[in-house]
């Protein structure tokens, strides 16, 4: 009935008690009836906090798929960053630069497709590329994994079935594996 629904973040301790320095609950906004997600959180160095899904808003901000907390968990608006559509995935680097994946074709208004790296302050990182398919209906990345040399490890959608790709720090393409493997459904 467009009732609109909050999805509410809290942050544990190491002993699974609330952790009392979150001072603001952050939540997302979806309406009842929509699919929606968190597919996932993580802290960046600064302590700041990316979440990641199928969402409409964030703290009553317009602020969809993809978002920034501050480490109180206010939301903080200075972060601008507009995704056309879902986001799936995202890893923190070490140096506060951080991966996006995804199901968008847009990253600010310009094209972008499925798989991006943004510095910290936000901005598009140009220096990668993801490697793209266009043969698809979309360069669809459904998951990622970071490894401490820079490689990247990526679930790319590729019609119904997918590949696991091995991608270079750049985003160019090391190796596609010899095989399909199904995509988990998330």
């Amino acid at each position: 009935n467009g009732t609109i629904m909050p999805v509410r973040i809290f942050r544990l301790n190491a002993d699974g008690s609330f952790d009392n320095t979150l001072t603001s609950i952050p939540y997302m906004e979806i309406e009842e009836g929509v699919p929606a997600l968190i597919r996932k959180v993580q802290q960046m160095p600064d302590g700041k906090m990316l979440v990641c899904g199928n969402f409409y808003t964030s703290n009553g901000n317009p602020q969809p798929y993809l978002s920034r907390y501050n480490s109180d968990g206010s939301f903080d608006p200075t972060f601008t960053t507009a995704l056309d559509r879902d986001c799936y995935d995202l890893e923190v680097q070490p140096d506060g630069k951080y991966l996006v994946a995804g199901r968008y074709s847009t990253v600010n208004g310009s094209p972008r497709e499925g798989l991006t790296r943004f510095n910290p302050d936000g901005s598009v990182d140009t220096s990668f590329n993801a490697v793209t398919f266009h043969n698809t209906l979309t360069d669809e990345y459904k998951g990622i994994e970071l490894h401490p040399d820079g490689t990247i490890y990526a679930f790319h959608d590729y019609l119904t079935n997918g590949f696991l790709l091995r991608l270079n720090p750049d985003g160019s393409l090391n190796v596609k594996y010899n095989t399909e493997v199904d995509i988990p459904s998330i």
